[in-house]
């Protein structure tokens, strides 16, 4: 199948989430590492705004949190 031959293909939320899922588990051990706060507080208020958009977050969404908040902890 040419990829461009169907160009109104799309992936459906659940697959979209277990890709972003992978991905996450991919690049944890980079999640892992110490961010700037200047990029922690960025990523802290478009999470906020982006909760009034919608209330799903996406799963690296749910893991930068989880780790912010061992950090946190620590």
């Amino acid at each position: 199948m040419n990829a461009t031959s169907n160009k109104g293909a799309r992936l459906s939320r659940d697959i979209q989430a277990k890709i972003g899922e992978k991905l996450a588990l991919l690049y944890l051990p980079v999640l892992r590492q110490d961010i700037p706060q200047q990029l922690s507080d960025l990523s802290r208020r478009l999470d906020a705004t982006g909760k009034t958009r919608r209330k799903r977050r996406s799963s690296l969404s749910r893991m930068l949190e989880a780790l912010r908040r061992r950090g946190a902890r620590s």
